[in-house]
């Protein structure tokens, strides 16, 4: 297994676009995006019963979307 650093830019910046990490300010949006079926039927997000599972995963995105996770690439 190959292990190599992922390089994230702090932002990614096009015309119409523009990703950056998650903020804590997002933690409430992105529970809500998880719960949504439209987005369920096509993203693999586990089916947790519990509102505090879905703030934990939260978190989770959170952490791994920050400049400084060089392991996981999320935006």
């Amino acid at each position: 297994m190959v292990n190599r650093q992922i390089l994230k830019k702090e932002h990614i910046i096009t015309d119409r676009l523009t990703l950056g990490p998650y903020r804590k300010e997002d933690r409430e949006r992105l529970k809500e995006m998880m719960q949504n079926p439209k987005i369920t039927a096509t993203f693999m997000v586990p089916d947790y019963c519990e509102e505090v599972q879905f703030y934990a995963l939260a978190d989770k995105l959170i952490e791994f979307s920050q400049i400084n996770d060089t392991i996981h690439l999320e935006y």
